[in-house]
């Protein structure tokens, strides 16, 4: 006789170590390169459509179709699993042509800045991070002026938005960087007291950079989903040491902190990829990405107080050195 109860166990146990792998595979993606591709989701969706379809021919078959069937099961659980690990190891070598004219990642950044501006995002950063009294920047009359240094400012529009913002009360200067500067289009041209230094320039190298331009330090680091983002474990301790050694005493570092669920990106992500539009985060926040990190450094803790600002997709992480 077809013992159902024993398929049944066998199909969620099979179920349950794809979901596994899957899991794991998909949470390496969204860390290394955004999310997965449009194949990725369409390979994802078959294999659960595929799942469901022979749990229940199985539950309509003989008794000599039981082993068939788990073989089936067996064998497409294997294929789920490269299903997934294969995109993910294509785009962690090809990150460059994710974001290329014809990658998947090519719009990112365009539709990110409409969602960022309908949300009004920038301004109500700001009037967060300047009402928190974390942030001290020298006042427009006062003749010293507070340096601003971007990491990963790409085409720059955002940093222009915050130049401007803050230079009605502030006397500040802008200096924004990014590691893949050749490849950038469009790039905000230097004006005033804005500065885009031209040339790749990895967040790593900051203190090269100053030392280039003759900048003994800065006041605020800005780092969102930049250097910090994509750092390994190994060496988010060293990148905070760089950063210490170039801030002015009580100079900060500001990184994206907003809270959202791993499934919650996903979905976001999902109709990013289907409908090519940003309707939400569709990856974690710097801070969701390091926090369990820097919770075991002893020198990010002993050298910088952390405060937060802001809720929801305004939320912004501050960190402060102390010493």
């Amino acid at each position: 006789m077809f013992d159902l109860n024993q398929f049944l166990i066998i199909s969620i146990l099979m179920f349950v170590i794809f979901l596994a792998v899957g899991g794991v595979v998909w949470n390496t993606n969204q860390r290394l390169y955004k999310g997965l591709n449009r194949i990725s989701w369409i390979v994802m969706i078959g294999q659960l459509a595929t799942v469901f379809a022979l749990i229940i021919l199985a539950r309509t078959s003989d008794d000599f179709l039981f082993m068939f069937y788990i073989s089936r099961i067996m064998l497409y659980g294997a294929a789920a699993s490269l299903g997934f690990i294969i995109p993910g190891s294509i785009l962690r070598t090809k990150l460059n042509k994710a974001y290329s004219d014809k990658g998947y990642l090519k719009d990112w950044y365009d539709k990110t800045r409409v969602y960022l501006i309908k949300n009004n995002w920038t301004e109500k950063m700001i009037d967060s991070i300047t009402k928190s009294k974390v942030v001290h920047l020298h006042k427009i009359k006062e003749p010293k002026q507070s340096i601003i240094y971007s990491i990963g400012s790409n085409r720059g529009e955002t940093e222009k938005e915050i130049y401007l913002l803050l230079k009605e009360k502030y006397n500040v200067k802008m200096i924004c960087t990014d590691a893949y500067y050749e490849d950038v289009t469009n790039k905000t041209k230097t004006f005033e007291d804005f500065i885009y230094l031209e040339g790749n320039r990895p967040g790593e190298d900051i203190e090269d950079i100053l030392s280039e331009i003759l900048v003994r330090n800065v006041d605020v680091i800005i780092d969102k989903k930049a250097c910090l983002w994509y750092s390994k474990k190994v060496n988010l301790e060293d990148v905070f040491r760089k950063y210490h050694r170039s801030l002015s005493l009580n100079g900060v570092i500001i990184i994206d902190a907003e809270e959202i669920s791993f499934l919650r990106t996903q979905l976001n992500n999902l109709f990013y990829q289907l409908a090519n539009r940003i309707v939400g985060s569709a990856e974690r926040s710097t801070y969701s990405k390091i926090k369990n990190t820097i919770s075991k450094s002893s020198f990010i803790n002993e050298h910088y107080s952390c405060h937060f600002v802001g809720h929801g997709v305004y939320r912004t992480a501050i960190f402060r050195k102390v010493k």
